[in-house]
């Protein structure tokens, strides 16, 4: 891994020196350098990239800056990660942890109990997306994967769902939705 991490290291500038603003290749290169001692210089390319990926770089940079000691700074990156994706399972994870670090420890649980809610949510979730896109995938597997979606408000998913549902069984699909 650290040789992979050396090599993107050592070929993503390029793409910098070719689009310096590319957005993408400063957030490889940063989350590589996060990897190394070169936090400083980490650091400056995830800044670079959180205008266009916001909870990633922003996720990044709370880490490199809880390795800088900064926990302060590292808070308020984890937070902005939050404000970009609030379901970001590491920045909620990681939050959680600053804030019973910084004896906020009331504030901190509630972060890690929504951090494993999330992870049980997601755990159902690709449950339900593994049953729905099997070879022997059934209507039923696509509607209850779409009723998640729907109860969890991903409403064009859900729709999506529900029409491959019907495409494969249009004579059962008005039982099937309920």
């Amino acid at each position: 891994d650290l040789v992979l991490t050396i090599l993107d290291s050592s070929v993503t500038p390029g793409f910098l020196e070719i689009d310096p603003g590319n957005a993408t290749a400063a957030l490889q290169l940063g989350t590589n350098l996060a990897q190394t001692t070169a936090l400083d210089e980490a650091q400056g390319y995830l800044e670079q990239a959180a205008p266009e990926a916001p909870a990633e770089a922003n996720f990044q940079l709370g880490m490199v800056l809880r390795k800088k000691g900064e926990i302060e700074a590292a808070e308020a990156a984890y937070r902005r990660a939050l404000d970009a994706d609030p379901e970001y399972l590491g920045a909620v994870y990681n939050l959680g942890q600053i804030l019973v670090l910084q004896g906020r420890t009331d504030d901190g649980q509630r972060l890690l109990e929504y951090h494993k809610e999330l992870e049980e949510e997601l755990y159902e979730l690709a449950q339900l997306t593994k049953s729905a896109n099997t070879e022997y995938r059934e209507p039923k597997n696509l509607v209850d994967l779409g009723r998640y979606k729907l109860d969890h408000q991903q409403t064009q998913r859900e729709i999506e769902a529900f029409i491959q549902a019907i495409e494969m069984d249009e004579s059962n699909a008005a039982a099937m939705l309920g």
